[in-house]
C-alpha cells in the first residue's frame, strides 16, 4: 500500500497484522482521488474510521489542510501515528482515538469538514448511525462531499433523504457511494 499521488506519492505506508483492518486498495483510492481533486485544495477533511490512515494521507499529499483521522483501534491507531511521522504530516493532522460515533457526539471532533471519508467495518451496519450523526452535528461543510465505501452488495438506504447519492461506483466487491446535501 502507497500513497499514489502528490507530494508523498510513492511513500509506503504500513498497515496493522491481521484481518481487522481492511486498506482501500490503492486503485480504488487513485479512482476515489482523480474524481474528487478539485475539492482537495484546502479542503478540511475527517477520516471517519481512519485504520492506517491511507485516505486522509491521500488527501493530505494531494493538498488538503489538514485532516481529523479517528480510529477505535489501537492496534491501528500506532501503525496509522506511524504512517502519519512517515509523511511528516504531524502538524496537519490529527489522531482522535476511539468510537467514532461517541466522538461525534461528544464534541471532541469539530467541523464541519469539507470531504468525509466513511468506511466503516462492513458487517457493522453504521452508516445510517454515523449520517444522522454528521447531519444533526453540521459536521459536513455547505458544498461538502461525503465518500462511503462499502461491500457490493450492502443496501445503502438514505431514509430522511438529507443527503442524497452523487454517484455510486463499484471496483470488483467494493461499492463507492459519494454523498451531498439535499439542497
Amino acid at each position: 500500500m502507497r500513497i499514489v499521488a502528490g507530494k508523498h506519492r510513492g511513500l509506503s505506508l504500513q498497515a496493522p497484522k491481521g484481518l481487522e483492518t481492511r486498506p482501500t486498495a490503492d486503485r480504488v483510492r487513485e479512482a476515489i482521488f482523480s474524481s474528487i481533486q478539485f475539492r482537495l485544495p484546502g479542503a478540511r477533511v475527517l477520516d471517519a474510521f481512519a485504520g492506517t490512515g491511507a485516505m486522509g494521507l491521500e488527501a493530505l499529499s494531494r493538498g488538503a489542510e489538514s485532516v481529523v483521522f479517528c480510529e477505535q483501534s489501537k492496534a491501528a491507531r500506532v501503525v496509522l501515528e506511524h504512517n502519519i511521522a512517515r509523511a511528516g504530516e504531524g502538524d496537519r493532522a490529527q489522531v482522535v482515538a476511539g468510537d467514532v460515533l461517541a466522538q461525534l457526539k461528544s464534541g471532541r471532533i469539530k467541523g464541519p469538514f469539507d470531504l468525509i471519508f466513511l468506511d466503516p467495518p462492513y458487517r457493522a451496519n453504521l452508516y445510517e448511525s454515523v449520517l444522522d450523526i454528521i447531519n444533526h452535528g453540521h459536521f459536513l461543510a455547505k458544498d461538502g462531499l461525503i465518500v462511503a465505501e462499502s461491500a457490493k452488495k450492502a443496501l445503502f438506504s438514505l431514509n430522511d433523504r438529507v443527503f442524497l447519492i452523487y454517484k455510486q461506483k463499484s471496483y470488483g466487491d467494493t461499492r463507492i457511494t459519494y454523498l451531498i446535501h439535499n439542497k
